[in-house]
């Protein structure tokens, strides 16, 4: 029984920190797209 809780645990925590880590990674991706972004094109669009 003990093993069966164990095993769940590190199995929570371990797909909890994936979570994070994907989460961190679409972060990333979103804010490099941002900067992608031509400065003249976001001017003209702006004014």
């Amino acid at each position: 029984m003990f093993l069966t809780f164990l095993v769940t645990e590190n199995s929570w925590h371990a797909t909890m920190e994936l979570k994070d880590f994907l989460e961190d990674i679409a972060a990333f991706r979103s804010a490099f797209t941002i900067m992608q972004i031509p400065q003249d094109t976001i001017d003209k669009k702006c004014c």
